[in-house]
C-alpha cells in the first residue's frame, strides 16, 4: 500500500535517476530566496536569526573584505558566497577572494560533517552525478557518476584560499569506493578513537540505458588519515561486510548512541530502507579483535513494534538527542516515496529504547475558506507537502 497523504511522482525511483533537479549542499541563494538547483554547485550558507535585546542592536557589516557570514554570524538569511556583491569592498579596492567550487557541478551525492579539535566541524561531499555542459544548445550535456571526495575549508582571511577543495588520498591508499549516487553515509563519533565515516550502498548507473547496479557494500573513511577501507564481517570472518538483505539505495542511515542493559554507551549506525517493515538494521564497528589493523562490522536486525512506515525510499531521518546527555532518545523519519512513485509527507518517530514506532499527527490548521479550496477539503497550513529526496 502506498503511503497516505501522497502525490504522484512519475520518474522512476528505484531503477533510474530522476530528472527532477535536486538541491545541492550550500546551493546559491540570498536573503529570503531559496536555494537553486544543483547545477550551481556550491556556494552559499544559511545563518540563524539574531537574538537581540533591542531591535536596534542588529549586527552591522564590518569594513573588511571578509564574507558576509563571517561579519553577520547571527543573521537569518541565505547568502551567495560566489557573488562579489556579498562582500564589502576592501580599503585597497581589490576584489574579494571567492571560495573554491566543486567541479564539475553535480547532484545526488552525499554531504557529511565531522567535529574537529577546535570545537568546529569539517564539511565533506562525496560522489554524485556530475555534469559537463556541451557548449551547444542542441547537444545534451555529458553526465557521469563520480567517486571523488571534497572538503570545505572555512574562511580565515582574504589571503588564504577557502571553499571547496578535492581531497587527495595518501599514496598508500589502495582502495576507494566506486562511483555512486542515492547512497547513505553516517559518521560514528570518535570518543578517543579515529572518527569513522561509514558509506552504505547506493546506485551506480553505469552505461546509460542498462539500469546500472544497486550496491550492497560497506566502506569506511578514517577522517584523521583520509584513508578508505573495507571492514570485515564479524559474522563471516575473512569476508568484507555487506548490507543485510542485499543491495540497497535511496535509504537513510544515521548515528545513534544508546545504553546497553549494563548501562554502557554504544555508538551504532541505524539503517532504514524499503525492506524495513517491522525491523531496522543496526551496524556496529569494532577493532578490538584487530590483529592486522582491520575494522570489523557487525549487523543486527532490531525488531520494532507499533505503526511503522510503509515501504519507501528517498525519505529523510534525524535523531533526537537528550538535552541532558548525548544519548539518543529516538529517530524521526519524514516523507519519501513508494516504489510506484507515490510520495508522502508522513512523520514517524522511533523510540530507540523501547523500539516502538509512533505515527505523528503534524497537521496544522485546515483552512476551509481558502480560495483554492476544493470539495470543502481546504489546505493544511504549517505542514510540508508530500516529497521525496528531502533532508532533515
Amino acid at each position: 500500500m502506498a503511503p497516505s497523504n501522497t502525490v504522484r511522482w512519475s520518474p522512476p525511483l528505484w531503477g533510474g535517476i530522476s530528472s527532477t533537479p535536486s538541491v545541492s549542499p550550500l546551493a546559491t541563494c540570498r536573503s529570503h530566496s531559496t536555494p537553486s538547483s544543483a547545477s550551481t554547485l556550491l556556494a552559499s550558507a544559511f545563518v540563524p536569526a539574531t537574538v537581540s535585546s533591542s531591535p536596534n542592536n542588529a549586527a552591522k557589516p564590518s569594513s573588511d573584505n571578509s564574507p558576509l557570514h563571517a561579519k553577520k554570524p547571527h543573521s537569518a538569511e541565505w547568502i551567495n558566497l560566489l557573488s562579489p556583491d556579498t562582500y564589502s569592498p576592501s580599503s585597497s579596492g581589490s576584489p574579494p577572494s571567492l571560495p573554491g567550487k566543486i567541479v564539475p557541478p553535480r547532484s545526488g551525492g552525499v554531504a557529511f560533517s565531522t567535529s574537529n579539535d577546535g570545537g568546529g566541524c569539517n564539511l565533506f561531499y562525496f560522489a554524485g552525478y556530475a555534469e559537463i555542459a556541451s557548449g551547444g544548445a542542441s547537444t545534451p550535456p555529458e553526465r557521469f557518476v563520480v567517486n571523488d571526495l571534497w572538503q570545505f575549508a572555512p574562511y580565515q582571511d582574504d589571503s588564504s584560499p577557502w571553499g571547496w577543495r578535492e581531497v587527495k588520498h595518501p599514496s598508500t591508499q589502495n582502495f576507494i569506493p566506486g562511483p555512486r549516487l542515492a547512497t547513505a553515509l553516517a559518521v560514528l563519533p570518535s570518543k578517543g578513537k579515529d572518527t569513522l565515516a561509514v558509506l552504505l550502498g547506493g546506485w551506480d548507473p553505469q552505461i546509460p540505458g542498462t539500469g546500472g547496479v544497486i550496491l550492497e557494500d560497506v566502506s569506511v573513511l578514517n577522517v584523521e588519515t583520509m584513508e578508505w577501507s573495507e571492514p570485515i564481517s564479524m559474522e563471516e570472518k575473512g569476508r568484507e561486510a555487506t548490507i543485510p538483505g542485499g543491495p540497497t539505495s535511496r535509504h537513510v542511515a544515521l548515528p545513534i548512541r544508546i545504553c546497553d542493559v549494563e548501562g554502557a554507551e554504544k555508538d551504532l549506525i541505524l539503517l532504514h530502507n524499503h525492506r524495513c517493515q517491522n525491523f531496522v538494521q543496526l551496524l556496529s564497528m569494532d577493532s578490538s579483535e584487530n590483529s592486522e589493523n582491520n575494522l570489523y562490522a557487525k549487523w543486527t536486525l532490531q525488531s520494532t513494534k507499533g505503526e511503522c512506515p510503509s515501504s519507501r525510499g528517498l525519505h529523510c531521518a534525524a535523531q533526537i538527542v537528550s538535552s541532558t546527555s548525548n544519548i539518543t532518545k529516538g529517530v524521526v523519519i519524514f516523507g519519501g516515496a513508494a516504489k510506484d512513485g507515490n510520495m508522502s509527507n508522513e512523520v514517524f518517530f522511533l523510540d530507540v529504547h523501547s523500539w516502538t514506532w509512533t505515527k505523528l499527527d503534524c497537521a496544522g490548521k485546515r483552512d476551509v475558506d481558502d480560495s483554492n479550496n476544493k470539495n470543502g477539503e481546504g489546505i493544511v497550513r504549517g505542514m510540508p507537502s508530500p516529497r521525496a529526496g528531502a533532508c532533515l
